[in-house]
């Protein structure tokens, strides 16, 4: 029947057009307003001590690039707990939100990566990497040794809630920190001071940078609407 072809058409269209509006894909750049206390039992954001920390918008493009440079949010302290990985402990909502007039998003906290590669003993060299797992157990920190300090960086998971349309994406964050306490520490300097005799903690400026990306079955979806365009074309 002569019919079918449009209909089927129509009916995928419509499904790829509500698919695609329901999408939040780009990225979101951020950065602290304050410095991260990092340790071995997680990291306080601050201004410290409050259960969150604040932070600021430094960049955004595709949904997100209605946030306007400047845009202030909040981000939630993380607990480590080293005997349930990968989670390091529960999922985390809100983990990190920012607001703009007539939306909200909100990204929430699934699971922390493992931190990779090779112990930290013997220090890396300049340019390499680590993970302090002789210190600091089960960790999500890779430790790299740069000319002007320690960078460390982890990553994480978990799905943008946008108010507007309720919609729920999947992302990926990669955090990172640069401790520079004296303009050259190195790996084992941090090492003792996370270890037993130190403080247990060390301070630092962050930033971060998170990635909205649609799940394979919407981009599925998204295929069947396309084909359903095509498949409109008259005989």
């Amino acid at each position: 029947m002569r019919w079918r072809g449009p209909l089927l058409g129509i009916l995928l269209a419509v499904a790829w057009s509500a698919a695609a509006s329901a999408l939040t894909v780009g990225t979101l750049d951020v950065a602290g307003l304050g410095n991260a206390r990092i340790g071995n039992a997680g990291i306080d954001f601050g201004p410290l001590g409050g259960g969150t920390g604040n932070l600021v918008v430094t960049g955004g493009d595709g949904s997100f690039s209605v946030l306007a440079l400047g845009s202030q949010g909040l981000v939630t302290d993380l607990s480590f707990s080293p005997t349930l990985p990968p989670n390091f402990g529960p999922p985390i909502n809100p983990f990190l939100q920012v607001p703009v007039p007539g939306t909200t998003f909100v990204l929430d906290l699934r699971t922390i990566d493992f931190g990779r590669g090779d112990p930290c003993t013997p220090p890396p060299a300049l340019g390499g990497s680590c993970s302090p797992t002789e210190v600091m157990g089960n960790t999500p920190f890779v430790f790299t040794q740069k000319q002007s300090g320690v960078a460390v960086s982890f990553s994480v998971n978990g799905f943008v809630h946008d108010s507007r349309d309720g919609s729920n994406s999947p992302y990926k964050g990669l955090f990172t920190m640069n401790l520079t306490r004296d303009g050259n520490d190195t790996v084992p300097e941090i090492l003792a001071a996370l270890g037993p005799g130190g403080p247990g903690f060390v301070e630092s400026s962050w930033s971060a940078q998170f990635t909205a990306i649609p799940e394979p079955g919407t981009v599925a979806l998204l295929g069947f609407g396309l084909l359903g365009l095509a498949l409109r074309r008259p005989r």
